[in-house]
């Protein structure tokens, strides 16, 4: 497609339809518009996007001042492309997404000063070398003094929806595209500082003018200057995670795996003592052997990583028991194959390498294109839920998962886990700021179902009184559903008379031999599925374990289902544990399916019913 000296490429996904959202890359310094369309492609085929990426000469819109800071040459050409896209592909969006990265970033966020009535749904600008800061005492370009852009037109940009997106790692101050004018280094001496920079004047300057902010800051951990690695990350805060559809369109079903780590730091020390390395004698996948009956039948699988995934093998942690480490390609493909995978990061080992290792297994895992949530580059990313919007009978229903780890205070001040303002890690336990998060998210998205999926309790232990007072919280705070891991072992199943807690599900597959006979702990954990569907227009939700034995020494590293007498003890004590009163004991059924026996665990009827 021509469009005067703009040449632009399309990209239309298999079944495109007249609704996909449209998506404008545009591209770097060396103007190669192909290049970054093509690292977008395997996204928009995910994704059903419409791409559209327009090439500015260099010839036509020579250097900086031609092609990022034209006001009247390059920026006026998008919304006609825009409009050609929509002509050439029957496309009904009114509004369109916009991405840049490096000086595309620097076109991206000028775009959005100059361009006030832009049809434009929300724009991501990474790693630019430089930024026009929303300050009208510094002079342009640098700022806005001597600019067309006055003070309303500033209060409005501050409004947009504008990620600002950042490589962690990239931090090189010799890069050689890097601008080093005195202004520049103003800004910071790399493109992260830079950023993080322009961010805060957006905050500074929003609050000046009591104006709300729409912009939001996020990291991209482990990636440097590149775009691929970039849009991995970009696509996400986009257009959130792709929908889920059940292999029955009026159910989706969600599977919640507890503890999981492949075990490769506890199998190489058992074989340095003279033992069996079960990964190299039996084979990666021996231990989902059963588990595969369940994973391949669930349309949605999120999991509880407890392993960085790297090949460090030193951690810089020398005083930490119990370090962990996971092949960053084997673990990932154990549950890839079966369907769509989330894992959450938030746990006692995600930093086990420290905030390299982390970077790592993000890195991993976007190769995989597997979602995480409870880690992240700083504490809004880690913070922020997995958003998954699930399809219901042609309903789209919004599920959200929030990560979090309890709070210890030796990996707090000794191991650095958590993430704060300006520092990677997890997401820890926050009452007030998930309430606080759940009220904003519900007011955008009434029907959301919440979950909380945290990381506490003692190992091989039942829930302790904090757990309990946690849990009372959150469900005050607006929570749906408390699912909790860490024990490598069942916890108490309670219901508080508006739903059902499950303080630990245990293990999914751990491949530790485990001290379950030297706790007297019950060698049992509860891999939980929960089941949406809609009845009146209204979500419904049902909720069946199904129970495994998770003592390796049992089951010599294959997790197994339970048998009905086994299914019966593991009833029998939970009853026991949870106190649960005639009511909450008539609301568990047992029963048996193609999987293995379960537990239902539905709603209690009041006696006068």
């Amino acid at each position: 497609m021509m469009g005067g000296r703009c040449r632009c490429g399309i990209f239309l996904p298999e079944n495109v339809k007249a609704d996909a959202s449209v998506l404008i890359v545009m591209h770097g310094v060396n103007r190669d518009a192909d290049r970054y369309r093509n690292y977008w492609l395997p996204h928009a085929q995910r994704y059903g996007l419409i791409l559209a990426a327009p090439e500015f000469s260099q010839k036509d819109f020579p250097e900086t001042e031609g092609y990022s800071l034209e006001a009247k040459g390059a920026f006026g050409f998008i919304e006609p492309v825009f409009d050609a896209v929509k002509a050439a592909t029957g496309n009904r969006s009114e509004r369109f997404h916009l991405y840049g990265h490096s000086a595309g970033a620097q076109f991206v966020h000028r775009y959005l000063y100059y361009q006030p009535q832009a049809r434009v749904a929300k724009a991501v600008a990474a790693n630019a070398g430089w930024w026009t800061l929303p300050d009208l005492t510094v002079e342009f370009p640098y700022g806005l003094k001597g600019s067309p852009i006055d003070e309303a037109s500033l209060k409005n940009m501050l409004q947009r929806p504008l990620v600002v997106l950042l490589g962690t790692a990239d931090t090189d101050p010799k890069d050689k595209n890097l601008r080093l004018t005195p202004e520049a280094m103003l800004q910071g001496p790399y493109r992260f500082a830079r950023g993080h920079t322009f961010f805060a004047a957006g905050q500074k300057q929003a609050s000046a003018f009591g104006v709300p902010l729409g912009w939001e800051l996020a990291t991209a951990p482990g990636v440097g200057h590149n775009d691929s690695g970039m849009s991995a990350f970009a696509v996400r805060h986009l257009f959130g995670e792709p929908p889920v559809t059940g292999r029955d369109a009026k159910h989706v079903r969600v599977l919640f795996g507890g503890d999981t780590s492949d075990g490769p730091s506890y199998q190489e020390q058992y074989a340095k003592e003279g033992g069996v390395n079960v990964l190299t004698e039996k084979g990666y996948d021996y231990g989902i052997t059963h588990l595969k009956r369940l994973l391949s039948v669930v349309d949605l699988s999120i999991i509880n990583l407890e392993t960085p995934l790297t090949l460090r093998r030193d951690s810089p942690l020398k005083s930490k028991d119990y370090l962990h480490y996971s092949d960053p390609v084997k673990l990932p493909a154990l549950f890839t194959p079966f369907g769509r995978v989330a894992f959450s990061l938030a746990n006692n080992h995600t930093l086990d390498h420290g905030p390299e290792g982390l970077d790592e297994t993000f890195a991993a895992l976007n190769a995989f294109i597997v979602s995480t949530f409870g880690a992240g580059g700083n504490l809004a990313d880690a913070a922020r839920p997995l958003l998954q919007e699930l399809y219901i009978d042609g309903k789209p229903i919004t599920l959200a998962v929030f990560g979090a780890f309890e709070y210890r205070k030796d990996y707090d001040q000794d191991f650095h886990f958590y993430a704060s303002a300006d520092k990677p890690g997890c997401a820890p336990v926050d009452v007030p700021s998930v309430k606080k998060a759940i009220a904003e998210l519900r007011q955008k998205t009434p029907g959301a179902y919440v979950i909380y999926f945290v990381h506490w309790g003692g190992n091989y232990l039942w829930k302790n009184e904090e757990q309990t007072s946690t849990a009372k919280a959150l469900r005050e705070a607006g929570v749906d559903l408390v699912i909790g891991h860490g024990a490598h072992l069942m916890q108490e199943v309670v219901h508080d008379g508006r739903g059902w807690i499950f303080y630990s599900i245990g293990n999914l597959l751990f491949n530790a031999k485990g001290r379950y006979a030297l706790n007297k702990a019950p060698p049992y954990s509860l891999p939980l599925v929960v089941d949406f569907s809609m009845k009146d227009d209204r979500l419904q939700t049902s909720l069946r374990v199904y129970p495994i034995v998770s003592d390796n020494q049992l089951t010599g590293y294959q997790p197994r289902f339970v048998t009905e007498t086994e299914l019966s003890e593991i009833d029998a004590l939970l009853a026991t544990k949870g106190s649960w009163d005639s009511a909450v004991r008539a609301a568990v059924k047992s029963g048996v399916d193609d999987i293995g026996p379960f537990l239902d665990f539905t709603s209690p009827q009041s006696p006068d019913k």
